[in-house]
């Protein structure tokens, strides 16, 4: 009886282990292999003006590569002038890390009701490997009056 258990588990890992079989083929590249995107962006679209009362603007940006180094929060000081993005009209805020590839930038003070507000990130901004987006990224939020 515990022979053939051990040849049902041989056998088992033999026919169905996935570096053997047809899924190894289909595995994601790696990071450093992918070109530069941007997985996700925030605030889009119309926000409402209730849901910024009393809080803190912030603009959010998620990419598939890491675009700084993993490093003390001084080295990160120094990284602050990195601005992956640029904002029309201008806001005056802080650019924060949240690890190697998200980064937020706080607004001081506020939106304006009714205006409309474009970051974008310009194709020629690298990553850690080396990579850059294939095209200019535009994303556009509105404040409701």
């Amino acid at each position: 009886m515990k022979r053939i258990n051990v040849y049902f588990i041989f056998c088992f890992i033999l026919f169905y282990n996935p570096i053997i079989g047809d899924n190894f083929k289909n595995e994601p590249l790696l990071p450093s292999q992918q070109d530069l995107e941007i997985l996700y962006f925030a605030p889009e679209g119309e926000v409402p003006a209730h849901s910024l009362i009393n809080q803190q603007i912030e603009i959010l940006m998620m990419f598939n590569q890491p675009m700084v180094s993993l490093t003390s929060l001084e080295e990160l000081k120094k990284q602050e002038n990195f601005m992956p993005f640029e904002m029309v009209p201008p806001l005056s805020g802080e650019i924060h890390w949240y690890g190697t590839t998200t980064v937020s930038y706080k607004v001081k003070g506020g939106l304006i009701p009714g205006q409309s507000y474009k970051v974008i990130v310009k194709k020629n901004i690298k990553s850690l490997y080396n990579k850059t987006l294939k095209n200019e990224r535009v994303f556009e939020f509105r404040l409701e009056p």
